[in-house]
């Protein structure tokens, strides 16, 4: 879900950056998403924003912006947090 939302914000950048992969930090799984085999499902809650407070969304900062974001699920009135971290773009190629 983090990458796909990156990518998203990329492509919406004047000038998106390239992509050759991605960079987690800082992870933290707090719970398995167990999906319950009812009609009743789970609702699924994805955020996220930029790291710090005085950023937003620049072209030229989206290469190097960190992104937190969570994870989390809400059965029967409980909510849960199951995953959170930081993620960015890695716009350097690695090897051949």
């Amino acid at each position: 879900m983090a990458f796909e939302a990156l990518c998203q914000i990329n492509s919406e950048a004047k000038e998106p950056a390239p992509v050759h992969g991605f960079k987690l930090r800082d992870i933290s799984i707090q719970s398995a998403l167990v999906i319950p085999d009812s009609l009743d499902g789970v609702s699924i809650v994805f955020s996220m924003r930029p790291s710090h407070a005085t950023s937003g969304i620049s072209n030229a900062s989206i290469s190097n912006e960190e992104y937190i974001f969570s994870v989390a699920s809400q059965t029967e009135n409980t909510w849960m947090t199951h995953m959170t971290g930081l993620v960015s773009l890695n716009t350097r190629k690695t090897g051949r």
